[in-house]
């Protein structure tokens, strides 16, 4: 609290066997110092009667999602009554299921916009046996599977009942990026049933309650201040158009993403390495010059330009399911990029081992050669 906290987050959650009652004294205990120290507090409770406790015993916040059973009239009517803000975090359960079984499904915003070298940590998974996983894995998937539509089902149910709820992540935990994440959230909110529209309130107006900044963020209101993300597009129409942005005005000045996003060389690559391992044809061709050729050492064509790159890559990541690239060592000299690669997974079931050099330019791929193949 000293440190400046915005507020106190506890966990109130039951193993088998065990009463929720038997910890209500603690949690209360918790919140009350909280409150009298001016702090609110958000409470994990993923449990039907965590949840219920965490509300009677003054919780603020409930984050992550009831996923034990579905939610009751008594519950909603403890949410309404109390003004509970319920944050339903549905991406994290994905993101474990996803990297633990090692079937991940990042999107192309994800890809694009997460840092590039902490997404090709995931990747390497691949590279692990099997038995390197923990294993509670298959049941800690198994139990996850049979959460995620009882979570949604409690989203929709809540909303529609009025309870107020705002979008969150959780990012940090495995699978789940800090950033782009969101837009799988808000991908995931609007397969639980809620309209776009309803998404971007959770998103602003009941973001800034969860901060306590509801009385100057969260609305385009007069008194409030004006900063402001502005899109191209109207985001009450579809989603993907919250991606769609042209500049944000913070503190009276205004940004364009181009003017304060800037990519390394290395980063480039590191980019265009996860969207070859996740097969993401749009992420991947992103990475390259409007003009780029590709060599075999040191002079032989082998893509004269981006259309042929982009055949080639369409037919290799239909064709092979299993493709993957693992970075041996990487070395940024300036501009260029040398990489050591080993890929695996091709169409006959071969390996392939090369040196790749890389010139970046105007943060995109402009040439590269292959050796050694």
């Amino acid at each position: 609290m000293a440190s400046g906290a915005d507020f106190i987050k506890i966990w109130y959650i039951v193993g088998p066997g065990q009463k929720a009652e038997v910890h209500y004294p603690l949690v209360q205990a918790v919140i009350q110092e909280s409150h009298q120290a001016g702090q609110r507090v958000a409470v994990h409770a993923t449990q039907l009667q965590t949840a219920k406790l965490a509300v009677k015993a003054g919780a603020d916040i409930l984050v992550h999602s009831v996923n034990d059973r579905e939610v009751d009239s008594e519950f909603i009517r403890l949410l309404k009554e109390h003004r509970i803000l319920y944050i339903p975090t549905l991406s994290v359960f994905e993101g474990y299921q996803e990297v633990l079984t090692r079937q991940m499904h990042f999107s192309t915003p994800e890809i694009l916009l997460a840092n590039p070298h902490f997404l090709g940590t995931l990747f390497r998974a691949f590279e692990l046996p099997q038995t390197d996983f923990p294993t509670f894995s298959a049941e800690f998937v198994r139990q996850h599977q049979q959460q995620i539509p009882i979570a949604r089902e409690n989203l929709k149910r809540l909303h529609d009942a009025g309870v107020w709820i705002a979008a969150g992540t959780d990012a940090g935990n495995i699978g789940t990026l800090h950033g782009p994440a969101i837009f799988r959230e808000f991908q995931l909110m609007q397969e639980a049933g809620l309209t776009p529209h309803q998404i971007l309130t959770c998103a602003t107006l009941n973001g800034a309650r969860v901060m306590g900044m509801e009385e100057k963020l969260g609305s385009v209101e007069p008194g409030k201040l004006a900063d402001l993300l502005i899109l191209n597009s109207d985001p009450r129409r579809q989603v993907p158009n919250l991606l769609d942005y042209f500049a944000i005005i913070k503190d009276g000045h205004l940004f364009r993403p181009q003017e304060i996003l800037h990519s390394s060389p290395g980063e480039v690559v590191q980019v265009q390495t996860n969207a070859y391992n996740a097969r993401d044809l749009e992420a991947f061709l992103t990475t390259f010059g409007d003009t780029v050729k590709a060599y075999t050492f040191p002079t032989r064509v082998r893509f004269a330009n981006i259309r042929e790159m982009e055949e080639h890559y369409r037919q290799l990541f239909r064709s092979a399911p299993q493709l993957h690239a693992q970075i041996q060592n990487s070395t940024v000299l300036g501009n260029f990029v040398v990489n050591r690669e080993h890929i695996t997974g091709l169409p006959d079931g071969g390996i392939s081992d090369m040196i790749v050099i890389y010139d970046v330019r105007d943060e995109k791929i402009q040439q590269l050669w292959f050796l050694g193949e």
